[in-house]
């Protein structure tokens, strides 16, 4: 049997090294929360920084190719979901722009009858240039 990197304990199968209680870990350790995913982390490095692939038999390392694909799948199918419904959430809830009903003209163009203006918003550059001409706003009306 292959021996651990840096120990003289005999090569277990992997998953008695990656299967742990984690709430009996957080509790031996007394761990917060917000530092549990850390320790954890570092925990689950340690554990696989001491395995040796290159002498672990094939079918153990097809196992663990296996398993680690799996659950890689299962998380982000998972990681997926959540995001999707975190988009439809802010989709279905972002303020969208209000309806206005229409507005009719109020005010005419007397060179050019087509163009009209409602009044609301930016005048066009006709009301300025009539007004540069003299008229007054009372004479544009409709």
């Amino acid at each position: 049997m292959a021996a651990l990197a840096g120990g003289t304990r005999p090569a277990m199968p992997y998953k008695m090294f990656l299967k742990i209680d984690a709430n009996e870990f957080y509790r031996k350790h007394k761990l917060r929360s917000h530092e549990k995913l850390n320790v954890m982390k570092t925990y689950n490095y340690d554990v696989m920084k001491n395995f040796k692939l290159e002498v672990m038999p094939i079918d153990q390392l097809w196992a663990l190719h296996e398993e680690v694909s799996e659950t890689l799948s299962a998380r982000l199918s998972d990681e997926k979901r959540v995001l999707d419904e975190r988009l439809n959430r802010l989709s279905n809830h972002a303020p969208g722009r209000r309806f206005y009903p229409p507005v009719l003209p109020k005010f005419r163009n007397p060179d050019k009858p087509t163009d009209t203006w409602s009044g609301r918003g930016r005048s066009p550059h006709w009301v300025a240039q009539q007004l540069k001409l003299g008229k007054r706003m009372e004479e544009l009306k409709i």
